[in-house]
């Protein structure tokens, strides 16, 4: 299998290495900076040097890959930006794509997974201006492990272990309680409180340590380890709505995707309640506004 990683901060250099450990046969790196993604490579090397490891010094240079990963972020977190500015991360981000669509087409990149902020928001404009059939924010899955924290630390009690978060990855998350919680129990305060404390604790990782690091790449072990091994499964991914789900249609938002063989397949159908379709509405309403903003 052939996997390309464009962007090789903290996080790309951390999937690199574990798409090393699960047996991927060829990698491609590709950063802003040649010499360090050249001992990059060296050090990923000395891991298993079975794997092919390339560095392209220009993204012309690349083959048709099976699945590229969009791991870059010119943003620096200071004081006086907020923690969950998606405007001035997404212009940036955004720029960077379309500097790569003028470079190379994206068919090149088999299915693209958009690690890069906001997810949301780079998979609409990757799927509407890049030709990206093919191309998944991940995002969810790290929320859902989040609030998950938040009801344990809470004591709630449950009724299944299963948490599906759908909607906008961050502060516009919709914890989907009506499946985890018992209705006697749900109340519209529950689902502010979960969002709020689980923003909270983000928001002190960033002020303190800058962007997150661990919980992502824990996040997306379990997604790489499924996909490189092409088994059956269903997540939460950012996804570009060709038709309608819940009420909502020609955006990208976190919905369940089913995947058969390491292969996306449809949207997964679920049911949820309707508060729950109210604030999936909201969500996909600001996610709009958002992306017109950054535009």
């Amino acid at each position: 299998m052939k996997v390309l990683i464009i962007g090789l901060g903290k996080l790309g250099g951390g999937i690199a290495h574990k798409l090393l450990q699960l047996g991927v046969s060829e990698l491609y790196l590709y950063g802003n900076s040649y010499d360090k993604t050249i001992g990059l490579a060296f050090d990923l090397n000395e891991i298993d040097i079975k794997c092919k490891v390339v560095v392209l010094r220009s993204i012309k240079d690349l083959p048709e890959v099976d699945y590229t990963f969009f791991t870059f972020s010119k943003l620096k977190w200071n004081d006086s930006i907020s923690v969950n500015d998606r405007i001035i991360d997404g212009k940036n981000n955004l720029k960077i794509i379309s500097t790569l669509a003028n470079e190379i087409s994206f068919e090149y990149f088999g299915t693209i997974i958009i690690v890069s902020n906001p997810v949301d928001i780079l998979t609409r404009f990757c799927y509407e201006n890049c030709g990206s059939s093919k191309v998944f924010g991940f995002g969810n899955s790290l929320d859902e492990v989040r609030v998950n924290n938040s009801i344990s630390k809470n004591a709630i009690e449950r009724v299944s272990n299963e948490l599906i978060c759908l909607g906008e990855h961050g502060k516009g998350i919709v914890p989907i309680l009506s499946r985890t919680i018992a209705a006697d129990k749900l109340n519209p305060a529950l689902y502010e409180k979960l969002n709020k404390e689980t923003f909270i604790r983000t928001q002190e990782i960033i002020k303190n340590t800058s962007i997150p690091f661990h919980a992502p790449l824990f996040a997306l072990e379990t997604f790489l380890t499924q996909l490189l091994n092409k088994k059956s499964f269903t997540i939460t991914l950012s996804t570009y709505l060709n038709d309608t789900w819940c009420g909502v249609k020609g955006l990208a938002i976190g919905v369940p995707v089913e995947f058969e063989n390491g292969n996306d397949s449809r949207f997964s159908k679920i049911e949820i309640s309707e508060f729950e379709q109210e604030l999936f509405f909201n969500s996909a309403n600001e996610l709009k506004k958002v992306y017109q903003s950054v535009l």
